[in-house]
């Protein structure tokens, strides 16, 4: 009799222990993890997840840590590690504040960044004229000029360069302006204005922007040549 009581109360009694266990343990809810300013790309782990506010689904009992990453145009790019101690996974509300670019404020980007733009010279204008201009348009923005021949129609600026703040530290942005004839008959010039950017003892790198200084004359170019 006391043997068929017991086994009849065990089920009982290991039911309610699973009922207890899943009581302690909450299911798994996302977090939001959004940015300042709004809209910056997030990837986690490598993963896009796309504008912010985005909601993500942290279950730390699969990996204990997951990397962040926060991409906004004219912004550095910032990148933060979350595991379950974070007081922000608690809050279930990750903020991502970035550090906007003094580097993209100065700088505009330009059909002759890094490439050739062809110019078509109005055929009103003699050779000689438009040399003048451009030369005059090259030593407004630039203080010297390194290569200058008239029958090439090739001319070279020295760079010009700025250093801006970021969070790895101080870095250069360096343009240089660049002309040459295309074409004799028609009468076409080829404008570039080169853009790299290198962090100081470091090697200098493309950058696809170029200062608004730069911008206004190669806008000036080609007004004053009457490009068709």
């Amino acid at each position: 009799m006391t043997r068929k009581l017991l086994s009849t109360q065990l089920p009982v009694a290991m039911a309610i222990l699973v009922l207890a266990g899943c009581a302690t343990t909450p299911p798994l809810s996302k977090t939001t993890v959004q940015s300042s300013p709004a809209s910056a790309m997030i990837t986690i782990d490598q993963a896009a997840q796309g504008a912010a506010p985005v909601q993500y689904l942290f279950d730390f009992s699969k990996k204990p840590e997951y990397t962040i990453t926060a991409h906004l145009e004219g912004h550095f790019d910032k990148q933060i590690k979350v595991n379950k101690r974070n007081p922000s996974i608690a809050r279930k509300q990750i903020m991502i504040d970035l550090e906007a670019s003094q580097a993209w404020a100065a700088t505009a980007p330009s059909a002759a960044t890094n490439q050739w733009l062809q110019i078509r010279v109005n055929p009103e204008f003699s050779s000689e004229h438009v040399w003048r201009r451009m030369v005059d348009s090259a030593t407004a923005r630039y203080l010297e000029i390194e290569q200058l021949n008239f029958e090439s129609g090739y001319l070279r600026s020295i760079y010009v360069a700025r250093k801006f703040p970021s969070p790895k530290g101080e870095f250069y942005v360096r343009t240089r302006f660049i002309a040459a004839i295309a074409s004799q008959n028609p009468l076409m010039y080829k404008i570039k204005v080169t853009s790299e950017w290198a962090f100081p003892g470091g090697g200098w790198n493309p950058y696809n922007r170029i200062f608004k200084e730069d911008l206004a004359m190669v806008e000036d170019i080609r007004s004053r040549f009457g490009m068709l």
